[in-house]
């Protein structure tokens, strides 16, 4: 189960009915989706207005290539090396879709 805690929002998920927490009260962020694949857990989320996605701990923020007013991870897949993560961009013209494929976005 992903989500966060208290407020700031912690992105957290919890094992075994233990909160495991992926950032500290400095940033608001969140944990939307969550993914176990051999050893590896996955977090899909949102850190300091940025889409992101956890592999044990370790985030990895999605960049895009142009100015956004923010973005979420919403969902995550992963199949063999490959990581998939669907997310949101909302700007000041609305809400797109967007897909990261292992390091490429597609808006």
């Amino acid at each position: 189960m992903a989500g966060w805690e208290s407020i700031p929002h912690v992105a957290t998920y919890w094992k075994n009915g233990a909160a495991v927490h992926l950032t500290d009260a400095t940033q608001t962020a969140e944990a939307n989706a969550i993914v176990v694949s051999g050893n590896d857990v996955y977090v899909a989320g949102s850190a300091n207005n940025n889409a992101v996605y956890w592999k044990n701990g370790t985030p990895h923020i999605l960049a895009y290539s142009n100015s956004l007013f923010y973005c979420v991870a919403n969902s995550i897949a992963v199949s063999g090396n490959d990581v998939y993560v669907a997310g949101t961009i909302f700007d000041l013209f609305g809400y797109f879709p967007s897909l990261n494929f292992s390091g490429s976005v597609a808006a």
